[in-house]
């Protein structure tokens, strides 16, 4: 059983009946209850069943088990959902970096584009090409990512329950998610692009 914590490893444990191993220093015990219907409405019956057996025995609190681990599992909950929130917070500051950079790098580069499809590119190739050089900034930060989330894990591991710092799942699902973040950012500054008039560009110029 899980004592200490869902981080630390489960330790076994054997029940013996009170009567055969009770120390008379314990100042508590506690008594589970396993219902089939719902918990809560179980807790007058069974403070009656006690005050049965021992009228002056106090019943303290009475909570469910989904209660119990909820409250064992807050703090390390708490750090997850502000790091989850601040991971979130983190990746939309790179959307709008991302679609900023790449419309800066569109009107910097109108002439050239406008040249482009005047010698024959298709928007689609130039679509292609804003898009391929947001993936590629995308690929570049996943491969930084990978090494950090590889190289700092091992301090997260007190934070997670059933889950390796590696695990691949959560690496591919995470590297995925920014591959389309970047394809969402690229996609307002590569329309832009491919609409460019080639005649109206170079008559400017």
């Amino acid at each position: 059983m899980r004592h200490r914590g869902l981080h630390r490893p489960a330790d076994p444990q054997a029940f013996l009946s009170y009567r055969q191993d009770f120390e008379p220093l314990w100042k508590s015990a506690a008594l589970a209850v396993r219902t089939a219907g719902d918990p809560a409405s179980l807790a007058s019956a069974a403070r009656a069943a006690i005050a049965k057996i021992d009228p002056d025995q106090p019943v303290g609190r009475i909570r469910t088990m989904e209660e119990g681990v909820a409250r064992s599992v807050a703090p390390r909950r708490f750090t997850m959902t502000l790091a989850s929130a601040l991971a979130a917070l983190a990746a939309a500051l790179a959307a709008v970096g991302t679609y900023g950079l790449l419309a800066w790098l569109v009107a910097s580069r109108r002439r050239e584009i406008g040249t482009r499809m005047a010698l024959g590119a298709a928007p689609r190739s130039i679509l292609g090409l804003i898009v391929g050089q947001a993936l590629g900034l995308a690929g570049v930060s996943a491969a930084l990512g990978l090494i950090g989330a590889l190289a700092l894990g091992r301090s997260m591991r007190t934070l997670l329950f059933a889950t390796a710092p590696t695990d691949p799942l959560t690496l591919g699902a995470v590297t995925i998610g920014l591959g389309l973040l970047a394809l969402i950012a690229s996609a307002v500054p590569a329309f832009r692009a491919a609409r460019v008039d080639p005649a109206l560009t170079m008559r400017n110029e």
